[in-house]
């Protein structure tokens, strides 16, 4: 469930990896079925895919942070947390990751 909650923040983090690119994007798109235009770049497409994957929460029910009963004054812990855990491949930054962590709790 954490993957299904965190996937849309991540994918918006990815178009800032250098490794990532357009095709990359346009492929992921492709295999959720989401059509992509010649003139998307990557961020266009990744706000696509994010709405394909919300919808498909939606559709399998998956709970959100609040219902799954978390409040967003745990953000600051969270993120303070997040700043020291070694799996923090994308070097996200403090106000990145409350910029997610705000998302899932306004979901």
């Amino acid at each position: 469930m954490g993957c299904a909650l965190g996937l849309v923040p991540a994918i918006q983090q990815g178009v800032k990896v250098e490794h990532n690119n357009r095709e990359r994007y346009a492929r992921l798109a492709y295999n959720l079925g989401v059509a992509v235009e010649e003139s998307d770049d990557m961020q266009s497409i990744a706000d696509k895919i994010c709405e394909a994957i919300e919808a498909l929460m939606k559709k399998a029910k998956i709970p959100t942070v609040r219902e799954l009963g978390h409040k967003a004054d745990e953000i600051p812990a969270l993120v303070e947390a997040g700043m020291k855990d070694p799996l923090n491949y994308v070097s996200v930054t403090p106000e990145e990751l409350t910029a997610h962590l705000t998302y899932l709790f306004n979901k």
